[in-house]
């Protein structure tokens, strides 16, 4: 019997597609092609975007976001330990 060859991911992938994966729109993906962000070749006429350049950067957000996050969280917290250090209540007069 036959194996079936739908389970493969593709190595690189048209406009619309990459669009798709991505979640943004024809302006953004053209943007991230034009700033080296999304690698891609013409094959032909047809431009094609590699795949693991979308999920490179989409990692790269990932982690960028997490890092920000992080650090409003420490930023956060200390001010609110310095709020609370400092902030009187009726029963400290």
């Amino acid at each position: 019997m036959a194996k079936r060859f739908t389970d493969i991911e593709p190595l690189a992938v048209r406009t619309a597609e990459a669009m798709r994966m991505a979640g943004h729109g024809k302006t953004k993906l053209f943007a991230l092609l034009k700033s080296g962000e999304y690698e891609s070749y013409l094959d032909g006429r047809i431009r094609l975007v590699t795949t693991a350049s979308i999920r490179a950067r989409i990692a790269r957000s990932k982690r960028s976001t997490a890092d920000v996050c992080a650090t409003a969280a420490r930023k956060s917290r200390r001010r609110l330990n310095s709020f609370s250090s400092t902030r009187r209540t009726a029963f400290d007069r």
